[in-house]
């Protein structure tokens, strides 16, 4: 009798197993469709409006955070080689006028496909921060740092950690990257902004730019923004005082609020030896508040 009992207690424990790897074959689909193929629908050029999303946006909600792995993998498989090619095949195509390849949802790259799905989870994605992260620190392929880095952005603030440290360890095509997706957070990036004053420094102009781009067109506010500069002007290289006073100057409405907190310093900054930084400081002050100023050499 003992021994029956164990074998039926076996036999029950390999019934619940089954019936547990059944349960999650079924929770693979949505209304008869896999994951893959319901992302496969989202077409890019054709904006989803709030209270009229297309099914497939239920559908990824559906699967949520269990397909992360799989939009990993997707970014992880695609790489520049594969774009190369793709491009290839798409000039000789073209080129003889033949079996064009066709294009639409399709045929987007596995990349992109998961950059598309993070903008539909948002939030949400946020257990794939780590991830993401660690691609955009370590890969040196180009496809994948950028998907990853534009992923990040596309979960949301949340992710701003990360930028941070992208921003101050990440080789430097992925802090340049990484720069420029900065004003998706508008106002929320402000937590960013000495990682962001640290890519005004160095040698590497294509950072240096695009860090002054980033800073001048900025919608965070002034009142934290000027301050950290002017800070920064007093005591920093050459190279970098240059680059913060080219953001003073590049300041203006209707992109930004005139930046008059920034006359002190500029007025300090045209009495500086390097005539290089002289010049920039009338310049930018010329525009940020002409009344200071009577003459000025031109900037270029």
């Amino acid at each position: 009798m003992f021994k029956r009992l164990i074998w039926l207690l076996i036999f029950s424990l390999i019934w619940i197993a089954d019936l547990n790897l059944c349960t999650a074959d079924q929770e693979r689909l949505y209304k008869g469709k896999t994951f893959s193929e319901w992302v496969s629908q989202i077409d890019a050029e054709i904006p989803i409006q709030v209270g009229h999303e297309p099914e497939y946006v239920q559908a990824i909600h559906y699967f949520g955070t269990n397909e992360i792995p799989t939009l990993i993998g997707w970014i992880k498989s695609d790489s520049t080689a594969l774009e190369a090619k793709k491009l290839a095949e798409m000039e000789q195509a073209i080129e003889k006028e033949t079996n064009l390849p066709a294009m639409g949802p399709a045929t987007y790259r596995s990349s992109f496909r998961a950059e598309l799905v993070f903008g539909i989870l948002g939030a949400e994605a946020r257990p794939a921060i780590p991830a993401l992260t660690q691609i955009a620190m370590n890969s040196n392929d180009s496809v994948q740092f950028e998907a990853s880095i534009r992923s990040l952005a596309n979960i949301g603030a949340d992710s701003l950690p990360s930028y941070i440290t992208i921003l101050t360890n990440a080789p430097p095509d992925a802090r340049y990257e990484a720069i420029s997706y900065l004003p998706v957070f508008h106002t929320d990036a402000v937590v960013a902004l000495s990682a962001v004053i640290k890519c005004l420094e160095g040698n590497n102009d294509k950072i240096g730019d695009e860090a002054v781009n980033y800073l001048s067109r900025s919608d965070l506010p002034h009142s934290i923004l000027i301050p950290a500069l002017t800070n920064e002007l007093a005591t920093a290289s050459v190279a970098t005082r240059l680059r913060i006073l080219r953001c003073f100057y590049f300041m203006e409405p209707p992109l930004t609020p005139s930046p008059r907190e920034a006359v002190p310093a500029l007025l300090a900054a045209m009495q500086d030896t390097n005539t290089y930084i002289s010049n920039l400081a009338s310049n930018a002050l010329l525009k940020i508040a002409p009344e200071y100023m009577s003459n000025s050499v031109p900037f270029r």
